[in-house]
């Protein structure tokens, strides 16, 4: 069975430039170690 997981993410894009906060999610999914950040399923 197919599943879809969505994420949504909250930021100011007027401080945050979109490409960092890509960036910035790629290296937490590819590490999984970010102290700030829990993956968990409900």
């Amino acid at each position: 069975m197919d599943k879809t997981l969505v994420v949504r993410f909250n930021y100011d894009d007027e401080k945050i430039d979109d490409y960092d906060v890509i960036s910035y999610i790629t290296d937490v999914l590819e590490d999984n170690k970010h102290p700030c950040i829990e993956f968990r399923l409900d």
